[in-house]
């Protein structure tokens, strides 16, 4: 087998070696951006928890300065109207006043003050909270099945309790922390048997998902396009070197071959110098030479056949006197004259 050959047989080999190479590295890119997108997602999804803890947080810690500012100053009175009517558990001798100009005020308790202002949170931003407890006065703020479950942690000693959940189709994520009873507290509640720092209850916040989702799931959506162009790139980028590659070792075999076809050439050139410079039979009369295969050729056939050399005709002098006399006899009383001429 011929050196150009097992290059060649060599070269293909290696052209199948590469688009395997390619292909493994399309895989593991794949592995990688699949990865990061998989990544990125589970990061955007916990970014969507903790904006909404950091939302329910925030109406929490607000529902708690509200509180103790009203309960530091033991209440505040507002006028009375249909939405604020005088608070009928509130047991207090002086809930209502009446001004000098008979405008008639009642007495607003943390308590009824935290639930107006969550019922005006939920209205304008969609966002829940409830002050509650095991044991509420007013009946309307008993706990619901998932903040009884809170409340009764918060008693084990548990300080948070924080839930995604279902709530009327909608998915809110719930958060509750407890409050314990403080000074100003006794004034109503003493009555129930609590004691200065008890767990009085808590306040809980639900914040819709929805919306969060929503924002999260265009960063999504734009994630996945950045990261698909990212894949597309890295796809055309291995699919190029691949090609240039095999496109390198079809050069690389061409020209062995290309070089091993002038190597023939040359060797043959070689060959056929060499039969001109070795025994040539030549005839002694007609100076006809015979070839390899026993043809009889005249001179300029065979020269020209195993050379590059062409040939001219003329006659020589000799042969010129011998065939042409007169001919001859001409140009020498030619060159006579013409040196006769000169001198």
């Amino acid at each position: 087998m011929k050196y150009s050959d097992i290059e060649v047989k060599k070269g293909s080999q290696e052209q199948i070696d590469i688009w395997k190479y390619g292909f493994v590295f399309l895989f593991v890119w794949t592995v990688i951006v699949v990865a990061s997108i998989i990544w990125n997602l589970d990061l955007k999804k916990s970014e969507v928890e903790n904006s909404a803890r950091i939302q329910a947080v925030a109406a929490w810690q607000k529902d708690l300065v509200y509180r103790s500012w009203m309960a530091s100053h033991g209440g505040a009175y507002v006028p009375v109207s249909e939405s604020t009517p005088p608070n009928p558990y509130l047991d207090v001798s002086h809930r209502e006043i009446t001004t000098p100009d008979s405008i008639e005020f009642t007495l607003v308790n943390p308590a009824y003050m935290t639930r107006q202002v969550n019922e005006l949170l939920l209205s304008r931003f969609n966002i829940r909270g409830h002050i509650t407890s095991l044991n509420p006065i007013r009946p309307e703020n008993k706990a619901d099945e998932w903040e009884t479950n809170a409340l009764k942690e918060f008693e084990k000693g548990l300080s948070e309790v924080s839930e995604i959940v279902m709530l009327k189709d909608e998915k809110l994520f719930r958060l509750m922390k407890p409050f314990k009873v403080e000074k100003s507290c006794l004034k109503c509640h003493a009555k129930q048997g609590y004691k200065l720092g008890d767990i009085r209850g808590g306040i809980s916040v639900a914040v819709p998902m929805t919306p969060l989702e929503e924002n999260a799931n265009k960063a999504a959506k734009a994630m996945l396009l950045g990261h698909s162009l990212l894949w597309f790139i890295g796809l055309v980028g291995i699919f190029f070197t691949s090609d240039r590659l095999n496109m390198q070792v079809k050069e690389r075999a061409k020209m062995f071959v290309e070089r091993e076809k002038l190597i023939d050439d040359l060797k043959d050139a070689i060959d056929n110098v060499k039969t001109l410079h070795g025994l040539i039979p030549i005839c002694s009369g007609c100076k006809k030479i015979r070839d390899d295969k026993g043809y009889w050729n005249q001179m300029e056939s065979y020269v020209k056949d195993h050379t590059e050399a062409n040939f001219s005709h003329g006659v020589c002098p000799d042969c010129m006197k011998e065939l042409y006399p007169d001919y001859y006899k001409s140009l020498q009383d030619k060159k006579k004259n013409e040196s006769g001429d000169a001198t």
